[in-house]
């Protein structure tokens, strides 16, 4: 690194205090997002700050220290969010199973998760991850055991508990999720009501669910695909993207509101189903996960089950909708972002750090005006926003298609840091991004590069922290996103598959070469052969012709042993 990195004496590992040398590998637990990045310990400079004493020096393998340029992330961390490359996969010496507890390399970083499914009999596996809350499927190349370093030790986490403690009570209701086909109803991806009616031990239960007829049905069901009731959320409005559950044949469907038909009457898209569908508002819930005995509103939040719910499974309550009137909710906001490149160090993306806000007791000022929606815009003299209202664009800008949509209640908090006269400009300016993020998000295609979705991405979390409600918007990028993900790993494999066909065609083309050869070869010997059948007519033509002048002469030579010994007789007898 040139002559300020030499000498130092905490570039030895002895007097460093810690046993990670100069070139160790190393993995750095970033805090705030739960991820850990893989570098190298470098030498330290010779001048260092003071609060960077003690410190190790670190160079990242794949995050970059400037967008646009190759030079990689230095940075300076502190020891205890250090440790070194853990065991390599294959000493675990077992195939990942459902519950293992792994870690899975995605955006350039270990993030961990729990393998909730096998897809393509272990070719392909699903992991949840908690925080931020997520889902996505992996080859199990890209994934490791959990292993966790402590005092120079390692160990392996393997499996996630049963929680015990979650367990269900014989005549508890509850929702159960079918993992089969049914027939002329794919029932997967939906949840149905039910009712405990036996525990049959090793972590599987009987339930009673109603049946296609109309009638009861009797089945066995593993405690992973159930859940208790979901609480009951809200006053039963729903706004314009937002996902909801639909009730229909005799179960609970994932949906995203479309429009609103009429009074109480939304059109729902089904994306199991690629159909939209017009259901009544009592036919509606808003979409809630269950996760680690917590119910999960769209976007992480944790939602609180009602006070009369058992203890075991009491959680904090998050929705910036459903619950102004009767909750102080608790929310949290992941935000996601470092620049980095790929394993190669080829394909630059950039991220933002992942940080966690997280606001206590937060309730929306009634006041706030609902921008886009004019039957709840309240007066502009009431209006609870850190500046106010002059220019005559807003009238222009609140009555946009996309706003009318998708109405936004921004509280602008970011902007009290500036001054005064800055900030109406600046929420202007926020609000046509917000009409050109959506817009565009809109206008995506599939053939679109995959740095277009990511702009946008990261131009929604900006903008939430203004207060824009964005969850349908980053849905759909992140349905692009992982398609592009999909694409490039099918494109990859098609690579891999053109190679090798190509080596293969050498390959042929070589023994074609060799078959002509032998073909050739053996039409020489085909003539050969004809050749020597009629050289071996001639000879036994020859042959015989011998033997006839051979047995002709034999038979002269008889011929003449006959007249001599009747000679011969003659004389000797007087004759």
């Amino acid at each position: 690194m040139g002559e300020e990195e030499a000498e130092h004496p905490q570039n030895s590992p002895l007097s460093a205090g810690h046993h990670f040398p100069v070139g160790s590998a190393v993995e750095v637990l970033e805090n705030d997002a739960g991820v850990r990045f893989v570098g190298t310990v470098v030498p330290l400079p010779r001048n260092i700050d003071p609060e960077n004493q003690g410190k190790l020096h670190v160079r990242y393998k794949a995050l970059l220290a400037r967008k646009g340029h190759s030079d990689r992330l230095h940075e300076f961390v502190d020891v205890s969010s250090v440790r070194p490359m853990p065991p390599p996969p294959h000493k675990a010496g077992k195939r990942f199973e459902v519950n293992d507890v792994v870690e899975a390399y995605y955006k350039d970083g270990w993030w961990e998760g729990v393998v909730t499914a096998v897809v393509d009999g272990g070719e392909r596996l699903v992991v949840t991850f908690e925080d931020p809350p997520d889902e996505l499927e992996f080859a199990p190349s890209r994934l490791r055991p959990l292993w966790d370093w402590a005092d120079g030790v390692w160990t392996w986490a393997q499996r996630k508990g049963e929680n015990v403690n979650l367990a269900f009570n014989v005549g508890e209701k509850v929702e159960v999720s079918i993992e089969r086909d049914g027939g002329d109803c794919d029932f997967r991806g939906a949840w149905f009501p039910a009712v405990i009616v036996r525990d049959l031990g090793n972590g599987a239960y009987s339930v009673e669910l109603k049946d296609k007829n109309g009638g009861s049905v009797e089945e066995e069901v593993e405690f992973a695909r159930i859940r208790p009731f979901p609480p009951i959320l809200g006053d039963g409005k729903f706004g314009v993207f937002e996902k909801v559950d639909a009730f229909f044949d005799f179960g609970w469907w994932s949906g995203l509101i479309m429009k609103k038909v009429k009074m109480n009457e939304y059109s729902v898209f089904f994306e199991h189903s690629d159909s939209t569908k017009k259901m009544d508002r009592p036919e509606l819930r808003p979409h809630l996960e269950w996760k680690d005995g917590k119910w999960l509103i769209e976007g992480g939040s944790e939602a609180a089950t009602p006070k009369s719910s058992k203890s075991r499974r009491k959680s904090t309550f998050s929705d910036s909708r459903v619950s102004l009137k009767k909750h102080k909710p608790q929310i949290e906001h992941a935000n996601e972002g470092t620049e980095r490149v790929d394993e190669d160090g080829d394909d630059v993306e950039y991220d933002r750090e992942r940080r966690s806000k997280r606001i206590q007791d937060v309730q929306i000022p009634p006041m706030l005006p609902l921008i886009g929606d004019d039957d709840s815009r309240a007066p502009s003299s009431a209006q609870k926003l850190p500046f106010v209202k002059h220019n005559a664009i807003w009238k222009s800008i609140e009555s946009m298609e996309v706003l009318r949509r998708m109405p936004q209640r921004p509280h602008f908090e970011p902007l009290i840091a500036l001054k005064e006269n800055q900030r109406e400009g600046l929420a202007i300016g926020c609000m046509v991004t917000f009409t050109n993020v959506v817009e565009a998000s809109c206008r995506l295609k599939f053939s679109d590069p995959k740095s277009v979705a990511e702009d946008l991405q990261e131009m929604l979390l900006e903008l939430e922290t203004y207060g824009f409600q964005v969850g349908a918007v980053r849905e759909r990028l992140m349905k692009l996103l992982k398609a592009k993900e999909e694409e490039e790993r099918l494109v990859s494999r098609a690579k891999g598959i053109m190679e090798q066909i190509e080596v293969r065609s050498g390959r042929r083309g070589e023994i074609e070469r060799d078959m002509r050869v032998i073909s050739e070869h053996l039409g020489r010997l085909q003539e050969q052969l004809k050749l020597a059948e009629v050289e071996m007519e001639k000879e036994v033509e020859e042959i015989g012709r011998l033997q006839a002048g051979l047995e002709e002469d034999r038979q002269q030579v008889e011929s003449l042993r006959a007249d001599f010994e009747g000679v011969t007789a003659s004389v000797c007898n007087g004759d």
